[in-house]
């Protein structure tokens, strides 16, 4: 390091001397003389030294108090200092006012602003510019790494610095730090120069500051008193612009300024011509009014206004009217009144509302007192400051005993501390709370539902709480009542063989009992959070969505079977039931009961499998028969015929033919006719050989020959879509739904139409008859409708389904909907 460089090479001179006199005799004396003679020397060095310092310590006194100018002497001072020390760069820091234990950079030269903000000294042992400020003295630093520098230093490439503490009048103000960046030294003066320099920088500082302070007091003074004059026009202004009646007065009483509303409000044409009156307060004021509004202005104190004062004034035609007066007592400086401003307002109108409300309250209170209701109203305190006769009745109490007591004083205890909190919370937020509490009175316990409300003033404010109560004891003695029957029905629910469930509106499963458990397989930790969504089969995930929205909606469920993955997987059928719950108006969720009845499903299986069978034996048959009766009895009637008309042929050229013997011409005739249409009955030919289009298309042509009626039929190409049993029975329905038009619908027009739907087929029947209610349809007991139930049936067993819509006077719709099959050859 430099200095400890130096330190080494003066100990070798020392060395080297003493070596030399001690091998020279003369040299002591020759030593002596040059001792003095380099004393003299270091003596004039230090006064030349001396002598230079006070030039500079002069210098920078007359630069800095050649000018009071704050910026000035700050510019001066770190130049002279920049240049007198030789340095690189200089920063001068003042004392942070505004937050104490801190300083912020003034002037900085030789460096950037972001180093200067950097270096900002920190009040740590570390921190030489605040040692320099505490021990008041100077701090020269030849090399910052001979000592714990503030870190920062070595970043910005500082070797060695000099801090100068700033005080005037012993006050500390700041510190000049300077500094190299280089290994030259500094240009060192004694500490003591350093210290006044300091000193007169800190005393120039202190006065350009006194002196820009004081400027600042005259420059705000002169604009506040600027602001002053302006904010009494403006004041002025607004008062002659105010939308509301204004004016101001002296003590005594006289108008000084009005605007054209306050003119206006008592009958003059202008401002100008009521101050042009010359009038007082008393000229328009009520004597009531006025000795009123005199008693509350001697009682104001300063700060204080009144607001809301009604009273009575008069106008220039003499009438008198409502006012409400807000007023405030203008003060001079010292607090003394010099006047008064007021607002006046016309509450006439107001006056005749409230005189409005008050009578419709007292029909209010006269309804309060007829009411079989328990009303009273509370205040802030607690205090009962009304109560009707229901209420005191209740109590036993007259009202004069209840009200201006607490009303603790008659529900005590925890009920009552209950009820006090809620009152509190009413008073704080202004919402109506409900409440029902048991009262233990002498000899007797009575349930109260209680309705609190708020009261509000016109500022919206909650001012007093409004209580009306109900003796519900026979509600809460039935509600308990119904609360072991519904634990009753709970107990029945747990006790079921059939599982029970409930969905709640969000879709979560909150209810079920053992049997619901067991029947789909799940434990009690597998329901916790489960939604219906959350089956893993995506079929019967959006079935049951479907049918929650459905029930939710309203419909309810009569009873429903659909087959669904289990816990485990297996494919069960269900048959459950569902219905929406509603309590007091609101959707609470879906409740119903399930049952597994795969095995009765299996079973109603092999009985649907036994009737399809059964169905196809019997159109067998029918074919049969149909086919025997063709060629055997049809083929013998054939012959007959021809033999009995041989016979009537070999008679007519004789004798006359018998009459019997033609009678049995037409019999045979007529059996031939029976013949075929039994055939035809029992299995149209046409449906086995050409299909279901030909054969109905065929039975829509004879139906309108022998009958008379209209038949419009339309149909589509179905070709290889149907299978025989398919065809079969809906050839059957057709059959049957004509056959009920001819009987029951006194129809005129009948439309078949045949199709394809939304990949399913079907077969539609529609009359425009007198028409039936459909809802005995249901009824399977009824002979009149053996055949819908037939139709159904045949339907059913295909996997289809019949829909039947009517009602009288509005004709009937049949329409059978079964799978495509595809027919097999024939």
């Amino acid at each position: 390091m430099p200095g400890k460089k130096r330190k080494s090479q003066t100990g070798e001179a020392i060395k080297s001397e003493r070596a030399s006199l001690r091998s020279t005799p003369l040299q002591g004396v020759q030593s002596s003389e040059s001792r003095e003679i380099a004393e003299l020397k270091r003596m004039q060095e230090q006064l030349q030294r001396r002598a230079d310092e006070l030039e500079v310590i002069n210098s920078i006194a007359a630069m800095t108090n050649a000018s009071l100018d704050l910026d000035t002497i700050l510019d001066n001072a770190i130049k002279s200092l920049i240049r007198l020390t030789r340095a690189d760069h200089g920063v001068l820091y003042l004392l942070d006012e505004e937050r104490p234990g801190n300083m912020r950079p003034i002037r900085y030269r030789g460096m950037t602003k972001r180093e200067a903000f950097e270096l900002i000294p920190v009040d740590t042992p570390t921190s030489m510019s605040w040692a320099a400020l505490r021990q008041r003295r100077v701090i020269h630093v030849p090399d910052i790494h001979a000592v714990l520098a503030y870190p920062p230093l070595y970043g910005a490439g500082i070797c060695s610095f000099i801090t100068i503490p700033l005080f005037s009048n012993e006050r500390p103000i700041g510190s000049m730090n300077l500094g190299m960046r280089s290994a030259k030294p500094l240009q060192v003066y004694s500490i003591e120069a350093l210290t006044s320099i300091g000193s007169q920088i800190g005393v120039a500082l202190e006065h350009a500051r006194l002196l820009t302070s004081m400027e600042r007091e005259i420059e705000e003074r002169r604009k506040a008193e600027a602001e002053l004059r302006a904010s009494e026009v403006r004041y002025q202004q607004i008062i002659l612009a105010s939308p509301e009646a204004i004016a101001i007065t002296d003590v005594k009483g006289k108008y000084l300024l009005v605007n054209e509303l306050y003119a206006r409000l008592f009958g003059y044409e202008s401002r100008e011509a009521f101050q042009h009156a010359g009038l007082w307060a008393k000229d328009i004021l009520t004597p009531e009014f006025m000795a009123r509004l005199q008693t509350i202005y001697h009682s104001l104190k300063i700060g204080e206004t009144m607001s809301g004062l009604r009273g009575m004034m008069r106008r220039r035609d003499g009438s008198e009217f409502h006012v409400e007066i807000s007023t405030a007592i203008l003060r001079d400086a010292q607090g003394l009144p010099i006047g008064m401003i007021g607002i006046v307002r016309d509450v006439t109108e107001m006056h005749r509302w409230e005189e409005a409300l008050r009578r419709s309250e007292e029909r209010y209170r006269t309804l309060a007192e007829a009411a079989h209701d328990q009303i009273f109203i509370v205040d802030q305190n607690d205090q009962l400051v009304y109560v009707n006769q229901f209420a005191s009745q209740f109590i036993a109490k007259s009202p004069s005993e209840m009200i201006g007591r607490p009303r603790s004083d008659f529900f005590g205890g925890s009920t009552g501390d209950r009820q006090r909190s809620h009152i509190l919370k009413i008073f704080e937020n202004g919402k109506p709370m409900y409440e029902e509490n048991r009262i233990d009175l002498p000899g007797r316990i009575h349930w109260l539902g209680t309705w609190l409300a708020p009261i509000f003033d016109r500022e919206g404010k909650v001012i007093q709480v409004l209580g009306v109560a109900r003796d519900i004891t026979d509600y809460k003695e039935t509600a308990s009542r119904l609360a072991a029957s519904e634990q009753r029905f709970r107990d029945t629910i747990e006790r079921s063989s059939d599982g029970y469930f409930f969905i709640d509106n969000n879709g979560f499963v909150t209810g079920w009992n053992k049997a619901w458990l067991r029947i789909l397989r799940f434990s009690q930790e597998d329901v916790d959070n489960l939604h219906i969504t959350s089956h893993t089969d995506e079929n019967a995930r959006i079935l049951l969505e479907r049918l929650f929205n459905r029930v939710m909606s309203g419909d309810i469920i009569p009873a429903q079977e659909m087959q669904i993955p289990v816990k485990d997987g297996e494919l069960r059928w269900i048959s459950f039931n569902a219905r929406r719950v509603m309590r007091q108006g609101i959707v609470l969720g879906i409740e119903g009961f399930l049952r597994d009845v795969t095995e009765q499903v299996a079973t109603l299986e092999s009985l649907r499998t036994v009737s399809l069978r059964l169905v196809q034996v019997q159109e067998e048959e029918r074919r049969r028969i149909a086919r025997e009766i063709h060629d055997s009895l049809g083929q013998q009637l054939t012959a007959l015929q021809l033999e009995v008309t041989a016979a009537t042929h070999a008679l007519k050229g004789g004798v006359e033919v018998p009459k019997a013997l033609q009678d049995a011409v037409h019999t045979i005739e007529e059996s031939i006719t029976m013949a075929q249409n039994l055939c035809y009955d029992l299995r149209p030919p046409l449906l086995d050989d050409f299909g279901l289009e030909a054969a109905l298309r065929d039975h829509v042509t004879e139906y309108q020959e022998k009958w008379g009626i209209a038949v419009d039929f339309t149909a589509e190409k179905l070709d290889h879509l149907l299978s025989r049993d398919a065809e079969t029975a809906l050839f059957r329905v057709a059959q049957e739904a004509m056959n009920n038009v001819l009987k029951h619908a006194q129809a005129r027009m009948v439309r078949v139409r045949l199709g394809l739907y939304d990949g399913r087929i079907f077969l539609r029947i529609q009359d425009d008859g007198c028409g039936f209610e459909p809802e005995p349809v249901q009824s399977r007991g009824r002979s009149d409708h053996f055949g819908l139930m037939t139709m159904n049936e045949r339907i059913e067993l295909l996997g289809g389904e019949l829909m039947v819509e009517s009602r009288p006077g509005s004709g009937a719709t049949i329409t059978a909907w079964l799978p495509m099959q595809r027919r097999e050859e024939r």
